[in-house]
């Protein structure tokens, strides 16, 4: 979809989500889906939902939004 869309000149895309098909469950866009967003649509806000948190419009640039959880060893 975003391939087609930046192939037919489309430059202001709406925020986008990945949903996961069998329940529908938001999920994080992969690095290579978020990779394209950002080299075409870099002002586009993607749609996030961490675990056990709602729904959270953040910029597609914001690094890993929600991939990774409270419970992750910590630096």
């Amino acid at each position: 979809m975003i391939g087609a869309a930046a192939g037919q000149g489309a430059y202001e895309l709406t925020p986008m989500v990945a949903v996961r098909s069998r329940d529908m469950a938001v999920i994080p866009l992969c690095g290579r889906c978020r990779q394209v967003l950002i080299d075409y649509f870099p002002g586009i806000d993607v749609l996030v939902q961490p675990k056990g948190r709602r729904l959270t419009r953040l910029p597609v640039a914001e690094p890993l939004p929600a991939a990774f959880s409270q419970s992750a060893p910590q630096p």
